[in-house]
Parts: structure tokens; sequence; C-alpha cells
């Protein structure tokens, strides 16, 4: 996953995501140790007390 992250490629907006709990939602596309293209989704999110929350799903 990191090296996804680090080689990216592309990164945007979900076109159909619904951020839960005012976070935002994106997809990071890029190659993994294999080269393999792979999506990574990400969720951020900010508490009332300005604590972050980021979720990571490979798919």
């Amino acid at each position: 996953m990191n090296s996804i992250i680090k080689k990216a490629t592309a990164c945007e907006a979900y076109p159909d995501g619904v951020p839960r709990f005012g976070g935002t939602c994106w997809r990071v596309t890029g190659p993994s140790l294999d080269e393999i293209a792979t999506a990574i989704g990400v969720e951020v999110y900010v508490d009332h007390l300005g604590k972050r929350l980021v979720i990571v799903t490979v798919f």
C-alpha cells in the first residue's frame, strides 16, 4: 500500500462516494510492488475536537 501512495499516478474524488460524518472520499491509483495498477480508497474525517481519522481500503 505504501508503494501505491508513493508512486501514485492519479488522485481523484470518489465519483459515487458518499462521505459520512462530514468526511471526504478519495481514490488514489498507482502501481503495487508487483507493478500492478491498484486503487486505494481513502476517507478522511475530522471530529469536533480537531482529531483526524484516515481510513484506507485497498481494492
